[in-house]
């Protein structure tokens, strides 16, 4: 097996909604996406990082997991959003400093054209609210599409938050032969 690095993004001064990975190129069996990020707003302590693939913002994104919030466990599933979650991040005030979540998300077969495309996410998001709530998750996801992805956006998408300076996106290739 081998992985190989397809694209690096850190966050400058200032911050931005979004990173796109665009021109992805098909030639790898599966992807791997890891994210080390935090959120930059100020009015809310935790930020959700979501994502959409081929610039799809229609209702053809569910998902399945299980998360942990301190000492309480729960799992959910959602249906028919425009997008999925990646992983709940620290946000901060201006001037306030907090630990960086972290994220990966699996995409086996990600250029195959003949079934719909499934994810799954390890999602270690750290410390969330500022007051020491630790926060964990493992989900499946699905994108109901089977184009192959040729791009990946992840961030706040639509909406106004933004990923904090010195926060990264890196996207791998892997190939099992």
């Amino acid at each position: 097996m081998a992985i190989e690095l397809i694209a690096h993004t850190e966050v400058g001064s200032g911050g931005v909604s979004n990173i796109d990975f665009t021109s992805i190129p098909g030639t790898y069996d599966d992807l791997l996406l890891i994210v080390s990020a935090q959120g930059q707003d100020t009015t809310s302590v935790a930020m959700t990082m979501l994502v959409q693939f081929n610039s799809d913002t229609a209702t053809n994104y569910s998902e399945t997991g299980v998360r942990g919030i301190q000492s309480s466990a729960s799992s959910y599933r959602t249906t028919n959003f425009a997008s999925l979650n990646f992983t709940q991040v620290e946000a901060f005030a201006s001037g306030t400093n907090y630990p960086f979540g972290s994220a990966q998300m699996y995409l086996p077969n990600y250029s195959g054209t003949t079934n719909y495309k499934q994810v799954l996410v390890d999602d270690a998001g750290g410390r969330l609210s500022g007051v020491g709530d630790n926060y964990t998750s493992l989900r499946a996801g699905l994108w109901r599409s089977t184009s192959a992805i040729s791009s990946i956006r992840v961030g706040r998408l639509a909406f106004t938050y933004k990923l904090a300076q010195y926060s990264t996106a890196t996207l791998y290739g892997i190939t099992k032969a």
